[in-house]
């Protein structure tokens, strides 16, 4: 059983091109896959899933489809990221930290299951040992996208190398989960690739 737990969504998605990703995700062998949508903040008071009801074409299967919110996180003392409300119409919720704060924050005390990094960027932040084991302690895990890679620019890869290093020496190879964050059927790779 194969799970991505990243599959990229937004609004402007159209419903064939988002059935080819998740056709080409079933044949691969993933069996449940999450749609994630990157939300802005700050957070509408009222939130609803709004992602499309999705029939597959006859004679082929999709798999079981979760919905994800993601929040790019970079004032940890807003008060306005609402996770309570979020954790009710969405199945998964991320993080995404954008400056040390934030990153100390989502490691120690804010309440998600998975924090996700951009590696291609510069991180404005360095990953140390002591939050990012404190986060696993909690159970938290570290996401890795390898579509970033794929769909990046030729600076992007050596950053991503470099701060994939620093992860994991940061994380002892713990905790770390690899999804596609896949834009298209063929940012999706199989896992015998990876």
């Amino acid at each position: 059983m194969l799970y991505d737990l990243n599959i990229a969504w937004s609004p402007t998605t159209k419903d064939e091109q988002l059935l080819q990703t998740l056709t080409r995700a079933s044949t691969l062998g993933y069996s449940t896959v999450a749609l994630n949508h990157t939300l802005t903040l700050p957070l509408p008071a009222n939130n609803t899933a709004p992602f499309p009801t999705i029939e597959p074409k006859p004679g082929s299967k999709l798999p079981n489809i979760l919905h994800r919110a993601t929040l790019p996180l970079s004032d940890p003392s807003a008060n306005n990221y609402r996770i309570p409300s979020l954790i009710s119409t969405y199945d998964i919720i991320a993080a995404r930290p954008l400056t040390d704060k934030a990153f100390q924050n989502a490691c120690l005390t804010l309440d998600v299951p998975i924090i996700s990094l951009d590696l291609t960027q510069d991180l404005p932040f360095h990953l140390k040992p002591k939050p990012c084991m404190a986060a696993i302690n909690r159970g938290i895990r570290f996401e890795v996208c390898y579509g970033q890679v794929i769909n990046g620019d030729d600076r992007g890869r050596p950053r991503f190398i470099s701060n994939l290093q620093s992860l994991i020496r940061a994380t002892r190879g713990r905790g770390i989960m690899i999804s596609s964050e896949a834009k298209n059927a063929l940012s999706f790779t199989s896992a015998c690739r990876m």
